[in-house]
């Protein structure tokens, strides 16, 4: 699931809020209401970090019908925030490429400005980080990726 994907309820989703209709398991109804139209993938792992298995909860959301892909990280930014969420969509990138090797990487993009110009300078030097220390497959894939984030992210 992309990480900078904005998920949002389903006429199905918002039914199931109402009068519990499909009988969700608990950590299911619980990410179903962290669901709000506004929020990324990433932002709502963050926040639902607390509910066992969230990452699997969203997905079987989204192929049951209770969610859908509402648009991007950009598309759900309105103008301020839009940094924000372009870096957290792109520390969420670095732990699905890197694993448990993202922690340089995720700290150099967390201590990175919000502007565009800061992200991609960031963007350019994880790149050689990972190409020099990690591995140079995964520098391309990170690489590559971030670049659409940023592009969307205007």
């Amino acid at each position: 699931m992309d990480p900078g994907v904005v998920l949002a309820k389903t006429e199905k989703g918002k039914e199931e809020i109402g009068a519990r209709r499909y009988g969700l398991s608990q950590a299911m109804r619980h990410a179903l209401i962290l669901v709000d139209g506004r929020a990324t993938v990433a932002q709502l792992l963050a926040k639902g970090s607390m509910i066992p298995g969230i990452t699997e909860a969203l997905e079987a959301l989204l192929q049951d019908g209770f969610v859908r892909a509402a648009g991007g990280a950009a598309g759900a930014a309105s103008g301020v925030g839009g940094g924000a969420s372009a870096k957290q969509s792109l520390i969420a990138l670095a732990e699905k490429v890197l694993g448990d090797q993202a922690g340089k990487v995720v700290k150099k993009l967390g201590e990175s400005g919000d502007s565009p110009a800061e992200l991609a300078g960031a963007v350019d030097g994880c790149h050689k980080l990972i190409r020099l220390v990690i591995d140079e497959r995964k520098a391309e894939a990170f690489h590559a990726a971030a670049k659409e984030i940023l592009a969307r992210a205007g």
